[in-house]
C-alpha cells in the first residue's frame, strides 16, 4: 500500500489550528504534540541526520522541538494545577505555545520537503509508518529534560509512555484521536 501524499508530521499545523479555534482541550494539545516531538525525535530527526548534507535546518529544528516541549510542558503544569505554575496567566501560555507551534510547522515543512526530496516513495513510506508507530508508543506528556536521542532517548520515551499512561489512567484523563 503506497501512501506517498502522506506526510509525515502534519500535527503541528492541526495542532496550531485547535488551539487558535480553542476547539479542543489543552490536555488533548499538550498529548498529541508531546506525541508528535516524540516520534520525531526518534524517527524522523535520525533519519535527516543520516540523509541530509547540510545539518543546520535539522539542528534549528530540534531548537524549536525543545522549545516546544517546554512551553507545552508549563502549559500542561498550569491546566493540571501545578503549585509551581499557579502564577502564570493561562491565556499567555496558550498564546506562547500557538507561537512555538506555528515555528516548528514551518520549520518542519522544510525539512519535510528535504526528506521527501532525498528519499524515494517506498522509503518515504516506510518512514512514514515507522514515525506513526512511534508516535502510537510515545508518551503523552511533555519531558523536555529527558534524553531525546539515541539509544538513552529510546530507553527514556518508552518508559516515560509507560509512565503517562499510567498517569493518564490515574488523573482519569482521557485522551482523544489527534486530528487528521
Amino acid at each position: 500500500m503506497t501512501m506517498t501524499s502522506e506526510p509525515v508530521a502534519r500535527l503541528g499545523s492541526a495542532a496550531l489550528d485547535a488551539l487558535t479555534a480553542r476547539t479542543t482541550a489543552d490536555s488533548d494539545l499538550v498529548a498529541w504534540a508531546s506525541e508528535h516531538l516524540s516520534a520525531l525525535e526518534q524517527v524522523v530527526y535520525p533519519a535527516a541526520r543520516r540523509l541530509l548534507p547540510d545539518r543546520a535546518p535539522l539542528h534549528a529544528q530540534q531548537v524549536r522541538t525543545h522549545d516546544l516541549e517546554h512551553a507545552l510542558r508549563r502549559l500542561h503544569q498550569r491546566v493540571s494545577g501545578d503549585g509551581a505554575a499557579m502564577h502564570l496567566p493561562v491565556a499567555r501560555l496558550r498564546d506562547d505555545v500557538r507561537e512555538q507551534l506555528s515555528a516548528h510547522d514551518a520549520g518542519e515543512r522544510q525539512l519535510e520537503e528535504q526528506l521527501r526530496a532525498a528519499l524515494t516513495p517506498e522509503a518515504w513510506d516506510e518512514l512514514a509508518a515507522r514515525y506513526r508507530q512511534a508516535a502510537d508508543a510515545a508518551p503523552t506528556r511533555p519531558h523536555p529534560h529527558a534524553p531525546q536521542s539515541g539509544w538513552t532517548g529510546r530507553l527514556a520515551q518508552g518508559l516515560l509512555a509507560h509512565v503517562d499512561r499510567v498517569m493518564d489512567g490515574l488523573d482519569a484523563r482521557a485522551v482523544h484521536e489527534p486530528p487528521h
